[in-house]
């Protein structure tokens, strides 16, 4: 069965541009990506930001969140390692907001 999260983290004092920079590099390091998202379950990872760019929204899909989690975790890839690092110096986990109803067409 699907599991889907959405989390709210808040940008840390000064670390706007620093994190904007490293959502661009994820784009621009796609298919690195894709291959990792894969490799841990991940059905879907995307990222929003507010308007007053003072928080950030990150949608995620799993067949099994658990198991993902661990496996990024131990990951020893550098692009996981990067984005472990700068998530840690730039973002605050704010929480993680109750799904009231998620529909969709992929099977």
């Amino acid at each position: 069965m699907k599991e889907i999260k959405l989390i709210k983290f808040k940008i840390k004092s000064g670390q706007k541009d620093v994190w904007l920079k490293w959502t661009k590099e994820l784009v621009r390091r796609k298919k690195e990506v894709l291959k990792t998202l894969k490799k841990e379950g991940m059905l879907l990872e995307s990222c929003f930001i507010s308007k007053d760019e003072k928080y950030i929204y990150c949608l995620f899909e799993s067949s099994n969140f658990k198991k993902a989690n661990k496996i990024f975790e131990k990951s020893n890839k550098k692009i996981d390692i990067e984005h472990k690092k700068i998530s840690k110096k730039s973002l605050k986990p704010i929480e993680e907001l109750s799904k009231l109803f998620y529909f969709s067409l992929k099977k």
